[in-house]
């Protein structure tokens, strides 16, 4: 099953809790690596409706990148599309949410 195809089934999507005691070592099962270059930058700035307080906003800055900077996982290119940062974090991490969190959204090539 490929990346996308896990994605469009998957039922654990966002905002997740990472519980590092069942965490697995990618080593053996896939091949990433980094393609990042230096870009001019244009940053958005959101007011996101919280999701665990519905009373309560959150800020969401996104920096929109310039095309030429990607991934390669298991053969497939995946180019970046957008960074953007969660004030304060929308995952957790063993149940602990931090201050900000950053985003690197991509794109599949193909």
């Amino acid at each position: 099953m490929s990346i996308n195809e896990l994605c469009n089934e998957g039922n654990a999507q966002s905002p997740i809790n990472i519980d590092t005691e069942n965490l697995k070592g990618c080593s053996s099962t896939c091949d990433i690596q980094f393609f990042y270059r230096n870009s001019k930058c244009k940053l958005l700035v959101q007011e996101i409706q919280s999701i665990s307080n519905k009373t309560k906003k959150n800020k969401l800055l996104t920096l929109e990148y310039d095309a030429g900077s990607y991934l390669t996982m298991n053969h497939d290119m995946y180019n970046l599309d957008t960074i953007s940062f969660n004030i304060p974090s929308l995952h957790t991490v063993n149940n602990h949410s931090y201050p900000i969190e950053m985003n690197l959204h991509h794109k599949s090539a193909t």
